[in-house]
């Protein structure tokens, strides 16, 4: 069903900017074992779905708007996870490092002609981190409503 090249990507794009970009975080770990299975089958199936000739464009397009959402709101702090000032520095210019990483990886698979499913899982992958970011964001509007 899934391509062992899926999982790659997924893992290269996901696990060194989400370690910094901060976000949403599930309060149990079957719940966040749940979610991340649950968005790893969605990028891939995702990733299937743009496989539409003419998309290459759009697909870069939405993977570099994630990008610079992650670049400007990182770190997204959960008040599970606080950090101090320094901790704050660190991730944040962490987290812009593996941006730059990532949409240097992302012009990469353009450029490489690898398909349109490796750049498609790849800038899924990337917008799956700011939607986690975008939920953190609603999450800490809504305790400062309540």
């Amino acid at each position: 069903f899934f391509d062992w090249r899926f999982l790659l990507c997924y893992l290269l794009f996901y696990l060194p900017v989400r370690q910094f970009a901060g976000g949403y975080h599930c309060s149990t770990y079957g719940g966040c074992y749940a979610l991340s299975c649950l968005m790893f089958l969605a990028v891939c199936l995702g990733g299937r779905a743009l496989q539409v000739p003419g998309w290459k464009l759009p697909v870069l397009a939405l993977g570099a708007l994630a990008l610079l959402f992650i670049f400007w709101q990182a770190p997204v702090m959960n008040p599970s996870n606080p950090l101090s000032k320094r901790g704050i520095r660190k991730n944040r210019n962490s987290a812009r490092l593996f941006v730059l990483l990532d949409g240097a990886g992302l012009l990469l698979l353009s450029l490489l002609g690898t398909g349109l499913i490796l750049l498609s899982v790849s800038a899924l992958t990337v917008f799956s981190v700011a939607c986690l970011m975008i939920a953190e964001k609603l999450a800490e509007r809504r305790r400062i409503l309540q």
